[in-house]
C-alpha cells in the first residue's frame, strides 16, 4: 500500500475486517511501518478493537545489522535520514554521541553527500553499506566512511536504497 493510498484504503480494510474476513499488510521490500506505510491503518484498526499481529519477516535494519560484523548489541534506528543539512547533522551528531551502533536508511540521491558528512562527523568509525540484501546483486561493504563512498562510486553502485551502519568505536574496526 503506497502512503498516498492509504487513507483512500483504510474504509476498504475496515469494511472487509468487520465483516469477518482477514486482512494482511505486506510490504514491498522489508516490514510494514519500519519506514514504509501503514502506521495509520494500523492505528485505526486498534481504534476500531481489531485484532492485529504481527508475521516476523524481513526487516533491512535487522538483515544489515546481522550480516554487516558490527555490533548488535545495542543500536539506534533513524530510519531516513532529514533532507536538510543542518537537520541532518544535528541528528548524526546526537546518534554518534551514544555508544552504540547506528543504523539508517538513505537514498541514492542523497546517500554521497550523507558518506561525506560521515566522514567529518565519525572519521574513525567503521561503516557499512547495505543494499539490495537477499536480491541478486546484494552488497554489503565495510570500511569508513570515505571508503565505502569511494567504493560505491568506483563500482557503480549508488543505486537502490541504502541502510547504513555506523558501528560503535574504531576499536571494532577490522577489514581486510
Amino acid at each position: 500500500m503506497f502512503e498516498q493510498n492509504e487513507a483512500f484504503r483504510i474504509p476498504l480494510v475496515l469494511e472487509t475486517l468487520s465483516e469477518g474476513k482477514d486482512v494482511c499488510l505486506v510490504s514491498e521490500a522489508g516490514t510494514p511501518l519500519i519506514s514504509d506505510p501503514g502506521f495509520r491503518l494500523v492505528q485505526q484498526c486498534r481504534k476500531e478493537n481489531h485484532k492485529v499481529s504481527p508475521v516476523p519477516g524481513p526487516s533491512a535494519v535487522i538483515a544489515a545489522l546481522s550480516a554487516s560484523g558490527l555490533e548488535t548489541d545495542q543500536f539506534i534506528f533513524l530510519g531516513f535520514l532529514p533532507t536538510k543539512e543542518g537537520k541532518k547533522r544535528k541528528l548524526l551528531e546526537n546518534a554518534l554521541s551514544q555508544n552504540i551502533s547506528v543504523v539508517f536508511y538513505e537514498s541514492p540521491y542523497r546517500v554521497e553527500k550523507t558518506l561525506n558528512l560521515l566522514s567529518t562527523l565519525a572519521p574513525d568509525r567503521p561503516v557499512c553499506s547495505a543494499r539490495e540484501m537477499t536480491k541478486i546483486h546484494e552488497d554489503f561493504y565495510l570500511d569508513s566512511a570515505e571508503e565505502v563512498l569511494n567504493y560505491l562510486k568506483e563500482n557503480n553502485k549508488i543505486r537502490g536504497e541504502f541502510c547504513i551502519i555506523i558501528g560503535k568505536t574504531p576499536k571494532t574496526y577490522n577489514v581486510d
